[in-house]
């Protein structure tokens, strides 16, 4: 596994017309090959990778473009700004990229000014100075939104947007939450206004039959003469 996920970088890293070696695992690893004892060591543009030789089944060689430039590199005087830029050019070509940027940053360090170094670096001209692409959208007064370059005004409108609208959100859900509560409260309070109609009629029911189990019996009495020498008695009974 560990020699699959190396084989898939090196494929994808290594230019055409390269050595390879071949693992006993059947990996397959381009670069310019160099031989030391018991190592192996595959020379690329990303870095190196050494093996014991015991774990190389097979050495392929064949030209090698990095020994080519290797060597057009040594042949290079220490001044030699458009000998660089051209092999960089070169190894650009062939996928070197990393050797090639080596060059290019070497070529800046000796002429701030190249203008094709620069632009091969990803450099543009603002107002007279060599800036990035971020660096000359920053000068321009734009910032990094979500993504994307937008003047500083576009972005404070859409925060500002969008915390208007959570305002409203929060406002409304308030609202509502206020509503219910004012719905729940005057629930309470019928509730509340019932039992205690219920408890008041159930005091002044109770008092009354109180009252009347305690009232004595009053008894009129009532005499009707109803005739010489004849009366009749009646009575009534009242609480």
């Amino acid at each position: 596994m560990k020699f699959a996920a190396i084989a898939l970088v090196v494929v994808l890293a290594v230019p055409a017309a390269a050595d390879e070696i071949v693992l006993r695992n059947g990996a397959r690893i381009e670069g310019r090959v160099v031989e030391a004892g018991n190592d192996v060591t595959v020379v690329m543009d990303a870095g190196t990778i050494t093996f014991k030789r015991s774990e190389v089944v097979k050495i392929v060689l064949s030209p090698s473009v990095l020994q080519d430039f290797d060597e057009k590199v040594k042949a290079l005087k220490a001044d030699d700004k458009e000998g660089r830029y051209k092999l960089a050019l070169w190894a650009k070509q062939r996928e070197l990229d990393n050797r090639a940027r080596r060059l290019l940053e070497e070529i800046v360090v000796l002429d701030p000014d190249h203008a094709g170094a620069r632009g091969e670096l990803g450099y543009v001209k603002h107002d007279g100075r060599w800036m990035t692409d971020d660096e000359k959208r920053a000068a321009e007064g734009f910032i990094r939104f979500r993504g994307a370059w937008v003047k500083q005004a576009e972005a404070e409108a859409v925060l500002q947007r969008e915390a208007d609208r959570a305002t409203k959100y929060a406002l409304e859900s308030e609202m509502v939450a206020a509503q219910k509560a004012l719905l729940e409260a005057q629930a309470d309070y019928e509730r509340a206004k019932a039992e205690s109609e219920r408890v008041r009629a159930q005091i002044e029911k109770d008092r009354h039959e109180a009252v009347t189990r305690s009232t004595p019996a009053i008894v009129v009495w009532h005499v009707h003469r109803v005739g010489p020498g004849n009366v009749r008695c009646c009575c009534n009974q009242k609480r």
